[in-house]
């Protein structure tokens, strides 16, 4: 259990820092001839994503791409500090003991309505033994730790409040809300969440192309469509983005 437990307090970490360009090259206006503000974005990455399921991942490329297009209760802030995300506003209560959610009215990417039953469905989904996730341990705050472990404190009030209920106070829980286990993914389409970008393909170990979601319920992001490149040749990869292929390379930091 340490090694897992090490596993997902890196993951944590990750997500803290995935505004970071660690490891990465990135271009001025005239090197890539793209002007400042462009609406299309290039990357080339070393890695594709393991996964964009979030029960599953725990890879930094995965939480990268996931974070653009899912979205939990709570995301963190440039400070790495929570903040409302799916959940406008929330109460806190019996000596930090019940958390009182209140969503925002938001739509995933299939256009279905966010609902706080979502919220119990997805993390019940984390925790069943089939889905093997690598990060049950992150509801741990919520009373299960292991799979098949049941969230007897989660009741979904109605269809925009969710009432959390925890075993004991736990200061660290709304920034655990940001994490992938506890993002929210539509019941009937689980690969459509409720963040800025829409997956629109994925060629496994090629490429992966993402636009905008007209229907985010957050600032519209400037940059409307965003194609990343998948070359794990270190020398392809810089090739490419000298050569005006690709407006920020990544990979290129520790052993790379």
């Amino acid at each position: 259990m340490v090694g897992r437990a090490t596993r997902v307090a890196g993951l944590a970490l990750l997500l803290l820092a995935t505004s970071c360009t660690s490891g990465s090259v990135s271009p001025s206006p005239s090197a890539s001839g793209r002007p400042t503000g462009a609406t299309h974005l290039q990357l080339i990455e070393a890695e594709d994503a393991q996964t964009l399921d979030p029960a599953l991942i725990d890879d930094p490329t995965s939480l990268a791409i996931g974070n653009e297009i899912f979205a939990g209760l709570t995301r963190l802030d440039a400070n790495q500090r929570p903040v409302p995300g799916l959940a406008e506003r929330w109460e806190i209560g019996d000596a930090g003991r019940t958390y009182t959610f209140h969503l925002r009215n938001a739509h995933y990417q299939s256009g279905a309505t966010v609902q706080a039953q979502d919220a119990l469905s997805a993390w019940t989904r984390a925790l069943a033994p089939q889905m093997n996730s690598p990060l049950t341990i992150f509801f741990s705050p919520l009373g299960a730790r292991y799979p098949g472990d049941s969230l007897t404190g989660v009741q979904a009030v109605d269809s925009t409040t969710l009432r959390v209920q925890l075993p004991q106070a736990n200061s660290e829980l709304l920034t655990l809300l940001a994490l992938p286990p506890y993002w929210l993914i539509d019941p009937k389409q689980p690969t459509a969440g409720a963040g800025p970008y829409h997956l629109d393909k994925w060629e496994r170990g090629r490429a992966l192309q993402l636009s905008a979601y007209t229907g985010y319920w957050g600032s519209s992001p400037s940059v409307r469509k965003v194609d990343i490149e998948i070359e794990p040749d270190n020398t392809k990869r810089l090739d490419r983005f000298t050569s005006g292929g690709a407006d920020i390379a990544h990979g290129f930091g520790g052993s790379q």
